[in-house]
């Protein structure tokens, strides 16, 4: 399944049309996967643990999330890359989660207490969760990890609730060319998940003219850009 890899707005699959009110076993449903997904997945690398340190200090906890909301803002909007980005940024119904797990495990808790607010307010409408010290040197660890708690949702029908996209400093498109600039669309200063509301994807995919058109309207933007042009707004330098 891919759809959780793609980028954000750009390669949505589908809305099923179908949105749970409540779905009071969040925690549970979510937690199938937990053992194997511990088990599965490696510990923190050495860069991993680097940022682990680093994330200790209230100053760069600070830093991570200033850098994220500047990535958001400066490259996302700036470069109006997703057509649904403005009005929740507009409205500062955005959350900018700051996690502390060191291994995919404790991202999964954090991930599960994040799909909870969610659930338990209307005052957010979409999440941006930083995980600084989890996938931080691996894009495919990331990628994998994405895939199996996908798999449980989709299991558990938090699918219809929830859907999940991944944003990496590394982040390649499956099967394009490492040259192409699509891979751009979803990289970010820090690894990153965001997680959007089905109904809300159905609702702004059911407003758009033409959405299958984005992507492509994306990479030509981004293809007027260097790399050097591109790593600067995606550390947000000037």
């Amino acid at each position: 399944r891919e759809a959780s890899v793609q980028p954000s707005a750009l390669c949505l699959r589908p809305p099923i049309g179908y949105f749970l009110g409540d779905f009071p076993l969040v925690e549970i449903a979510m937690r199938l996967l937990s053992s194997s997904l511990a088990a599965r997945h490696a510990a923190p690398s050495r860069l991993a643990r680097r940022c682990t340190m680093a994330s200790d200090d209230a100053t760069s906890q600070g830093d991570v999330l200033r850098a994220t909301r500047r990535w958001f803002e400066q490259f996302v909007l700036g470069l109006a890359l997703c057509p649904f980005a403005q009005p929740p940024h507009e409205a500062d119904t955005i959350r900018y989660a700051l996690s502390p797990a060191t291994s995919s495990a404790e991202l999964l808790d954090g991930l599960v207490e994040e799909l909870n607010l969610l659930q338990r307010t209307d005052a957010i409408e979409t999440t941006l969760l930083v995980h600084p010290s989890v996938h931080a040197d691996s894009w495919d660890a990331h990628a994998a990890w994405l895939r199996d708690v996908d798999e449980a949702m989709e299991q558990s029908r938090l699918d219809e609730v929830f859907q999940l996209v991944g944003f990496h400093p590394q982040h390649v498109c499956a099967g394009e060319d490492a040259s192409n600039t699509a891979h751009w669309s979803n990289r970010s200063p820090y690894p990153l998940t965001h997680i959007l509301r089905q109904s809300s994807v159905t609702e702004a995919v059911d407003s758009f003219p033409d959405v299958g058109e984005v992507p492509f309207a994306n990479q030509r933007k981004l293809s007027r850009l260097s790399r050097t042009d591109l790593e600067r707004a995606i550390h947000g330098e000037d």
